[in-house]
């Protein structure tokens, strides 16, 4: 595994944009054929999924202007295993996937402190992924 400290800023930002935008969030969000209209469990991580993709449009937008070619990743295969799961039965894995993608983004914003403007990003990201994180607590505690 290749640290951190090791890699461009561009590279880590775009680990953080594939940990986002592949992230079990994500794919309940996209890969929801059974969810019914007026669900509010579907209509909550709709929401949450919205300002994750919020999020990794802003890290699109940077790394389009700091002209990096962007990897948007692919979802794990072990994801497949959770479709036509009801929101209850994945929600701590939810949670946890999004504890991971908030953990990456922890370190990779440390590691890019000496960048101003990447720090002020990440900071905002931070604040939108910590906030995921509470909902999705919630849902599996709930």
């Amino acid at each position: 595994m290749v640290s951190s400290s090791m890699l461009s800023i561009d590279e880590q930002l775009n680990s953080v944009l594939i940990e986002l935008n592949r992230s079990l969030l994500q794919y309940a969000y996209e890969c929801w054929p059974y969810a019914q209209a007026g669900d509010s469990a579907a209509t909550k991580l709709g929401e949450l999924a919205a300002i994750q993709q919020t999020d990794v449009g802003v890290l699109v937008d940077v790394l389009l202007e700091r002209q990096w070619p962007i990897d948007f990743g692919t979802y794990p295969t072990e994801y497949t295993a959770l479709q036509y799961n009801s929101v209850p039965s994945i929600a701590s894995a939810l949670h946890e996937s999004q504890q991971i993608a908030f953990a990456k983004l922890e370190e990779v914003s440390a590691a890019c402190a000496e960048d101003a403007f990447v720090s002020e990003v990440l900071s905002q990201l931070r604040t939108n992924e910590n906030a995921i994180l509470a909902e999705l607590k919630n849902i599996a505690t709930t």
